[in-house]
């Protein structure tokens, strides 16, 4: 398209335990000089606090409580492992 400018602000490596990037489209009619990173930071909170509100669920990572990932399935499996021990014990 001829004429037709966005600007773009491509973060990495955003230090949060939720998003590993974000990236900003700043609208053509905005003033960009005028914006400062506690401007960006306001408005970004801004629009995940109201999609929050919204019901749209932040996705899920690989994240979760130590209990969650570790420690239920090694005592699923210990109690399998103790269930097919018992079972093979009293069939001998």
């Amino acid at each position: 398209m001829r004429g037709y400018n966005k600007r773009i602000f491509h973060l990495k490596n955003t230090g949060s335990y939720i998003f590993d990037e974000a990236l900003f489209i700043v609208k053509g009619s905005c003033d960009s000089s005028s914006l400062t990173k506690s401007d960006m930071v306001l408005e970004a909170n801004r629009i995940i606090e109201e999609s929050l509100k919204d019901g749209v669920p932040l996705p899920r990572g690989e994240g979760g409580s130590f209990l969650k990932r570790i420690l239920i399935p090694f005592f699923l499996g210990v109690l399998t492992a103790a269930t097919v021990a018992l079972f093979v014990l009293l069939l001998v």
